[in-house]
C-alpha cells in the first residue's frame, strides 16, 4: 500500500505544530549551544550529545526538500517574523530554541542563521525576492572573547556577508566570527540578525547600530538612533570625566545615548567632535569601531598645551586611527610622549570646558597619568589676576593677624597650597617675562615643619630660586612644604606664603620685581612686614649713630638693626655703612638699596690696631663691598688694611663711628682702631665706707673708652682679678687688660715676670694703674728715706703668696724686709706700662686709649 508523499508531510507538519510553541522547538540551555573554548573560527566537529547538534543528527530534519520537488523559500517578512519569535523566546526563556519553523518548514539554528544574514543582506540592498535555505550543519565549539560595543551598520552588514561565505565554502556555520570586538561565538552572531530584524520590522528600516555583548548579556537593548551628535559627545565627555575625576581611573565602556563603545573608539569621537567644532562642523559623527591600543610608556612633563597644540594632536590622532584602525598607545606632543588614557582625559576636559564656555579653551592642562594627578585642573590666570588676589591676602593677613583658609582667584576657590603654587609661579613668569596663563593644579594643604628664620632681607636671585623650589615641590609631593630652606633659615608656608603676597604687591606698585624683600619670623607681633627697598645716606647715619649708642650702653652689638623701619641683619649693615661711606665721600646723594647679606662668623682675636686716614677707610669701604659680590653675599670675617686684619664685628662698629662723626657734609680725617679694654679693679675702699665707688669708676672709664670708640668692658672687682682676667679664655689675644690697683705690692709686680702668670697672659697687654692715695706711688716710694735714698717696695703685710722677692730693704717702720727695689723700672724694662693717677677718670681714660691704640 503506497503513501502519499506530500500528504504525509503534511500529517507530520501538523504533529509537529501540535506539540510546538509558534513554531520554535525549545532545547535547554546548553542542549543546543556549543560551548565555545577557543577565539578561532575553525570548524571543529564535536561527538553529539542526545541534545547537540551534528550533521548526522540534523540530517533528515534539515532535508526540506522531497524528491522531485522545488526547493523552499522564503520571503523577507517571513524570515524576519521568524526572527522576531526567536528573540522573543530567547529574552523569555535565556536559551535558543533547537529548531525554528519558517512558513511550516523546520529549520536548524545553523541553516537559520544563513537566513538572517542573507536576508539582512537583501533588505540592505532592497531585494524582496525570496530566500533559499541553505543545508548547514550546526558548527564545532569556539571561545567567545566578545567586548562590549555596537556595530555600525557597514560593520553587521560586512560580518554578515562574511558569516554567508562562511557557510557557502564550510557548508557549516561559524563557531566564532572575528571582529573588532574580539571572537564571536555562533549563539550571540544568531541573537544578533535576529535583534537586527526585528528593529527591520518595528521601524522599517535596518537600524544605524547594534550592540554588541558577551553571551550572557541577555535581554540586549539596541538604540534606535540614527546618528551620533556633536552634543552627545560633550555629553558623555563630561560623564567620564566626572567619573575618572572621582574614581581616578577611566570606565572599560562608555555609553553614548545609548550606545556603547570601547575607549578607542570613544578616543576616535572625541578628537573627531573637538576638530568638528574647532570647523564650525555640526554634522553627525560616523561612528568607526577602533582597537584597543598596546601598551607602552608616558614621558610628558608637566605644562599646558595652547589651542593649536591640542588641535594639531586631535589630528594627528585621527591619522594615526584611520591608517591603523586602533587608538595610539602614546602620541608625539609638545611636552613629550602622551599616553592613551590621558589623550582621552584631556579631550574629555576640553570639551566639558567648551560646554560651560561656549568656546574651545585656550589653553588645556597636561600631567602625567596617575591617580595623584587627578583630578587636573583646568583653570587659567593671568598674572594680574593673581596679582590682584595677593594684595587682596596681603590686606587681609595684616588687618587680621591670620592667613584665610581658602582664596578666591577670579571667582575660582583653592587652598593655601594651591594658590602658593599660583604665586610662586606668577612671581616666576614676571621674572622670565613670560605673559602665559597659569594653570591651577590640584594641591593639598600644606605640610608642617617648624620655622626657624632669622629676620633679615632676600634678594631677588634667591626668592626667584626659592619660587621655583616651592613651585617643584607642590608638582612633586600635591601640597605645599611646610617649611622651606633658605639663606635665613627655615621658612615657614605662612611666611612663604606672605612674603610672595609683598613680592606681587611691589610688582604691582613698581611695575618691576623687587631687588630685595624683607624676611621676619612668623608672628603677629612681627605683621605687617615693611618692604622699603632703598634708604638715603641720612637714614644711615642716623641707625649708625643708634648702633654706636646701643654698644656703648649694652656692650654687645645688636643681632638685628633697624634702617627706617626695616629689620636687617648685621651683615646687610655693614654694606650699607660701607656703601654709605663710599656714597658719601663721593658727595653722591642717591639712594642705597638694600642687599641681601650672610653675617659670617667673627674672630675676636683678630685685632687691627692704628690709624685709619679717610683714603684708608673708603678704599676698605669698597674692598667690603666687593668681598660681599665676589662670595655670594657671605659677609667677611676678617679683612687686611693698613692697621692689619680686622674682624667683622670691628669692621662694622668702625663704619658706625665713620658715619657718627659725619659732620658738615664732611666725613672724619681718621679713625683709630683701638685693641679690645677689660678692666679689673681691687677693692679700693672697702664696703663699709664706700661699696659701690670701686664699681662707679669702672663702669665709668667703660663709657668713656666705648664712646671713644674702644670695645671696652668692665672684667670685675676684687682680690686676684688681675689674674682671673687672664685665665679668661673669652679675652682675646691682643686685648688690653688694665689693672687698677689700690695698694702696691711687690710680690704682685714680681710675679708678672714669672712663668705662670706669662703663660697666662700669653699675647695680651697688661696695663697697670695705681690710685695714689692711697696706694704709694711706685716711682716714689716713702721708703727712700730708710733706705738710703733707694726706691725699695717691702713686701705687703697681707702678702702670703710670695715665696721670693729678691731684693732687701727697710720698711716703712725701718724693720728688714724682702720686696723689690725700684719697681717703677722693674716694670718698664719688663715691658710693662703703668699709670700713677689721683684717680681722675678723664686722666685715666686717655692713658688707657693711648695704650689701645699703639
Amino acid at each position: 500500500m503506497s503513501i502519499n508523499r506530500k500528504f504525509f508531510l503534511v500529517v507530520v507538519l501538523c504533529f509537529v505544530a501540535l506539540v510546538s510553541v509558534n513554531g520554535i522547538y525549545a532545547a535547554e540551555d546548553g542542549q543546543n549551544l556549543t560551548p565555545s573554548d577557543n577565539l578561532t573560527t575553525t570548524d571543529t566537529n564535536t561527538n553529539a550529545t542526545n541534545q547537540s547538534f551534528s550533521s548526522e543528527s540534523n540530517s533528515e530534519s534539515d532535508n526540506y526538500q522531497a524528491a522531485g520537488e522545488a526547493p523552499p523559500s522564503f520571503t523577507n517578512e517571513q524570515i524576519i517574523q521568524a526572527a522576531l519569535d526567536v528573540k522573543r523566546f530567547l529574552e523569555g526563556n535565556k536559551y535558543l530554541p533547537e529548531y525554528i519553523t519558517i512558513n511550516g518548514i523546520q529549520v536548524n539554528q545553523a541553516t537559520f542563521l544563513q537566513l538572517l544574514t542573507q536576508t539582512t543582506i537583501k533588505i540592505n540592498n532592497s531585494d524582496t525576492t525570496t530566500t533559499t535555505p541553505i543545508n548547514t550543519k550546526l558548527p564545532g565549539t569556539g571561545t567567545e572573547t566578545t567586548t562590549p560595543g555596537t556595530f555600525n551598520k557597514n560593520e553587521y552588514l560586512t560580518l554578515a556577508q562574511n558569516i554567508q561565505n562562511y557557510i557557502n565554502t564550510n557548508g557549516q556555520a561559524p563557531a566564532t566570527m572575528s571582529t573588532v570586538f574580539g571572537n564571536i561565538k555562533f549563539q550571540s552572531l544568531l541573537y544578533l540578525y535576529t535583534r537586527a530584524l526585528t528593529m527591520q520590522k518595528t521601524y522599517g528600516t535596518l537600524p544605524t547600530f547594534l550592540a554588541v555583548r558577551p553571551w550572557s548579556n541577555i535581554p540586549i537593548t539596541d538604540t534606535n538612533k540614527k546618528t551620533i551628535t556633536t552634543q552627545d559627545i560633550i555629553n558623555t565627555a563630561i560623564e567620564v570625566k566626572n567619573f575618572v575625576n572621582y574614581y581616578k581611573y577611566l570606565p572599560d565602556y562608555i555609553t553614548i545615548n545609548g550606545i556603547v563603545v570601547n575607549q578607542a573608539t570613544f578616543l576616535q569621537l572625541l578628537t573627531q567632535t573637538t576638530t568638528k567644532i574647532n570647523n564650525q562642523d555640526n554634522t553627525p559623527l560616523t561612528l568607526q569601531n577602533i582597537k584597543q591600543p598596546t601598551t607602552s610608556t608616558e614621558t610628558i612633563t608637566p605644562g599646558t598645551l595652547t589651542q593649536n597644540e591640542y588641535l594639531t594632536l586631535a589630528q594627528n590622532i585621527l591619522t594615526y586611527i584611520n591608517t591603523n584602525g586602533q587608538a595610539p598607545s602614546t602620541i608625539t606632543s609638545t611636552l613629550g610622549n602622551v599616553k592613551f588614557e590621558s589623550l582621552l582625559y584631556l579631550y574629555c576636559r576640553v570639551l566639558n570646558n567648551y560646554k560651560d564656555n561656549g568656546v574651545l579653551p585656550q589653553l588645556v592642562t597636561v600631567r602625567p597619568w596617575s591617580a595623584s594627578n587627578i583630578p587636573i585642573r583646568d583653570e587659567f590666570f593671568t598674572i594680574q589676576q593673581i596679582t590682584k588676589t595677593a594684595i587682596e591676602v596681603k590686606n587681609f593677613l595684616e588687618g587680621n593677624k591670620y592667613l584665610p583658609e581658602y582664596i578666591t582667584v577670579n571667582g575660582v576657590v583653592m587652598n593655601q597650597s594651591q594658590f602658593i603654587y599660583l604665586i610662586t609661579t606668577a612671581t616666576i613668569h614676571i621674572n622670565t617675562d613670560d605673559t602665559s596663563l597659569i594653570s591651577l593644579i590640584n594641591a593639598n594643604k600644606p605640610g608642617t615643619g617648624i620655622e626657624a628664620l632669622v629676620g633679615g632681607s632676600i634678594l631677588q636671585n634667591e626668592y626667584v630660586a626659592l619660587a621655583n623650589n616651592i613651585r617643584n615641590y607642590i608638582i612633586a609631593n600635591k601640597k605645599a612644604p611646610g617649611v622651606v630652606s633658605t639663606s635665613l633659615g627655615q621658612m615657614s608656608y605662612q611666611s612663604s606664603l606672605y612674603m610672595f603676597c609683598r613680592i606681587l604687591n611691589q610688582y604691582n606698585s613698581i611695575k618691576d620685581l623687587p631687588s630685595v624683600v624683607n624676611v621676619l619670623p612668623w608672628k603677629t607681633s612681627n605683621i605687617p612686614i615693611y618692604d622699603t627697598i632703598s634708604f638715603t645716606t641720612s637714614e644711615i647715619i642716623q641707625s649708625a649713630v643708634d648702633v654706636k649708642k646701643f654698644v656703648v650702653g649694652n656692650a654687645y652689638y645688636p643681632e638685628f638693626i633697624t634702617v627706617d623701619g626695616v629689620l636687617v641683619n648685621q651683615a646687610q649693615f655693614l654694606q650699607l655703612l660701607a656703601t654709605a661711606t663710599i656714597k658719601l665721600n663721593n658727595k653722591d646723594n642717591s639712594v642705597i638699596y638694600l642687599q641681601n647679606g650672610i653675617v659670617p662668623s667673627s674672630d675676636r682675636n683678630i685685632i687691627g690696631v692704628g690709624t685709619l686716614v679717610l683714603s684708608r677707610y673708603v678704599e676698605l669701604a669698597g674692598n667690603i663691598n666687593t668681598y660681599f659680590s665676589n662670595h655670594d653675599q657671605v659677609g667677611p670675617s676678617k679683612m687686611s688694611s693698613s692697621v692689619g686684619e680686622i674682624n667683622f664685628l670691628t669692621l662694622l662698629y668702625t663704619y658706625c663711628r665713620v658715619l657718627s662723626s659725619y659732620q658738615n657734609n664732611a666725613l672724619p680725617a681718621s679713625v683709630i682702631l683701638y685693641k679690645p679694654v677689660y678692666i679689673t679693679s681691687d677693692n679700693i675702699y672697702n664696703s663699709v665706707k664706700d661699696p659701690a665707688k670701686d664699681q662707679v669708676r669702672m663702669n665709668s672709664l667703660v663709657s668713656i673708652l666705648r664712646n671713644a670708640g674702644v670695645d671696652a668692658y668692665g672684667f670685675g672687682i676684687g682680690p686676684d682679678m688681675q689674674n682671673a682676667v687672664l685665665r679668661n679664655s673669652s679675652v682675646q689675644q691682643g686685648a688690653l687688660v688694665v689693672d687698677i690697683y689700690g695698694g702696691a705690692c711687690a710680690g704682685t709686680i714680681y710675679a708678672m715676670i714669672g712663668s705662670y702668670y706669662q703663660g697666662i697672659k700669653g699675647a695680651r697687654e697688661v696695663y697697670s694703674i695705681w690710685i695714689s692715695p692711697p696706694a704709694w706711688d711706685i716711682t716714689n716710694l716713702p721708703t727712700k728715706a730708710t733706705n738710703g735714698g733707694v726706691n725699695f717696695l717691702p713686701r705687703a703685710r697681707d702678702d702670703t703668696f710670695s715665696k721670693y722677692l729678691p731684693d732687701w730693704g727697710y720698711d716703712f717702720y725701718g724693720k728688714p724686709s724682702d720686696g723689690l727695689n725700684n719697681p717703677d723700672l722693674f716694670l718698664n724694662s719688663h715691658g710693662f706700662n703703668f699709670l700713677v693717677t689721683s684717680g681722675n677718670l678723664q686722666y685715666m681714660a686717655d692713658h688707657i686709649l693711648y695704650e689701645a691704640k699703639t
